[in-house]
């Protein structure tokens, strides 16, 4: 990279860290109600420090996991957990919220990582040197910074957000192992892929059906390695298979421990083991329409993967187009796979990431149909994308899911648009359709961040409990008074 390409990526880098930490601590789209679960990880963090799994059902509510005695589980990973083992020393958790810091710091990380290797493919195929490279990478830098998933993960600091924008940082990391140019040898092989399998072993704590995908590459990937060199590439696959198992095992362990099951990640809607709060609590009905879906058609369903993927690409909240997509939809989808639920703010894709999603297009034509490490890379994030579009909500948040198989396209459409010509200008006219994209990307995707800030504040599940009505409703369900002390124990703090 040049020096101007290094200065703005660092300048980027600081100017946009600072707007994010404006943005998630609430100082632009102020709210009197914080997001749902503000203390949710701190007090997941100080009961593991205490030796226990379970947190207050007054910290978790609705969103908790419950057992028949009442104790309340959280079903999100431990990833998020990280942030706060890192503040530990310093502050006393428990005292203030750490999930708006948690959220910016990922968002920061990885979506400095992304713009990173933006930056870098294009240094190297393009003349550095000339005007118009300079304007693309500022183009670019806006359109990742302002049009991408991190301005959108900062502009709510619900619960929800802490795994995802943990995978949103892992999978940054993970790309960068895997498609930043690298050296020969036996070491440089093991230092890339045991890194990538670092990265993938945190996604499992994060999410898992991200973690599915990662796991996949890593394992074909080996394989690819030791079939061109199996004396080069041993080590470094026993390696990695070591860290994903380590890791995978931790997460099945941790779930037998606190669910009963190593498989099951989280409760039934209906009466077992373990019950999902909504329904434990007396919130909605066990025989609702979105539990009867999913106990009769899962969470996950093949017959889903089109009609969701509709939604994710056109939706447009507020327009016509809704009207028509969301109809088609439902008589799509509930004829063979059930209810599903489309949560708002609904943008589709072609509208969210505009620029990013034209320049996977224009890598249509340079996909390589022979046994290839960037195929194995696509091919893993594809199954991430199947598996988030077979799943039985749509939400602006799973959009984040899908975006790693996109940026990954975009990058291989971006190196080889430049390929043609290297070492020349990019046309005028070219750089005049990406600032257009770019503007149109930057402008919903703001449009929408200030839309998603009001949600998972204003409404019954998401607003906190009062002492008396934590007693309310935990006798509504059948606990007696003398059991109410300890289920409605306030939240701990504790210093380290």
């Amino acid at each position: 990279m040049s020096k101007p390409d290094k200065y703005l990526v660092f300048l980027s880098f600081v100017g946009f860290a600072i707007v994010y930490a404006i943005v998630a601590s609430g100082a632009i789209f102020h709210h009197y109600i914080p997001a749902y679960g503000p203390a949710v990880y701190d007090q997941y963090f100080l009961a593991l420090w205490n030796g226990k799994v379970d947190v207050p059902p007054q910290v978790i509510r609705y969103e908790g996991h419950y057992a028949p005695d009442g104790t309340a589980y959280v079903y999100h990973g431990l990833a998020p957990l990280l942030t706060r083992a890192a503040l530990a020393p310093f502050i006393q958790i428990g005292s203030v919220s750490l999930a708006a810091f948690s959220i910016w710091f990922w968002a920061v990380l990885g979506t400095g990582l992304y713009h990173l290797m933006i930056a870098r493919w294009l240094s190297r195929q393009v003349d550095a040197e000339t005007p118009s490279t300079l304007a693309v990478q500022i183009i670019f830098s806006l359109g990742i910074w302002l049009g991408g998933p991190g301005i959108l993960l900062v502009s709510n600091t619900a619960l929800y957000h802490e795994p995802i924008a943990v995978a949103y940082a892992m999978v940054a990391g993970f790309l960068w192992c895997a498609l930043w140019p690298r050296g020969e040898g036996t070491y440089a092989l093991l230092w890339r892929l045991f890194m990538m399998a670092c990265f993938a072993a945190v996604t499992v704590h994060a999410r898992p059906s991200v973690a599915v995908g990662l796991y996949a590459i890593l394992c074909f990937l080996s394989l690819y390695h030791l079939r061109l060199d199996w004396r080069r590439a041993l080590l470094p696959a026993a390696v990695v298979m070591v860290v994903l198992l380590v890791s995978g095992l931790a997460y099945i362990g941790f779930n037998a421990y606190r669910m009963g099951s190593g498989l099951t990640m989280h409760g039934s809607f209906e009466a077992g083991s373990i019950q999902y709060g909504s329904t434990f609590l007396g919130l909605e009905p066990v025989d609702s329409v979105r539990a009867r879906s999913f106990e009769e058609n899962g969470r996950f369903a093949l017959a889903r993967i089109l009609p969701n993927l509709m939604v994710y690409l056109i939706d447009f909240q507020f327009s016509i187009i809704t009207l028509f997509i969301t109809t088609l939809h439902f008589h799509l989808v509930n004829a063979v796979s059930g209810y599903v639920r489309i949560e708002g703010p609904s943008i589709g894709l072609v509208f969210l990431w505009p620029v990013w999603m034209f320049l996977a297009w224009q890598a249509r034509a340079h996909f390589q149909r022979h046994w290839s490490a960037s195929n194995i890379i696509l091919g893993g994030l594809l199954l991430v994308t199947v598996l988030t579009l077979s799943y039985a909500t749509i939400t602006l948040r799973y959009r984040f899911d899908i975006w790693p198989l996109i940026i990954a396209i975009a990058l291989l459409g971006l190196r080889k648009s430049q390929a043609r010509a290297p070492d020349k200008p990019i046309p005028p006219a070219q750089v005049t359709l990406y600032g257009i994209l770019t503007a149109i990307g930057v402008f919903v995707s703001v449009a929408t961040a200030v839309s998603y800030s009001h949600n998972f504040r204003y409404n019954v599940f998401s607003m906190e409990w009062t002492d008396h009505q934590c007693r309310e409703i935990m006798g509504e369900i059948g606990f007696d008074a003398s059991e109410h002390d300890h289920l409605c124990r306030r939240p701990e703090h504790y210093t380290f």
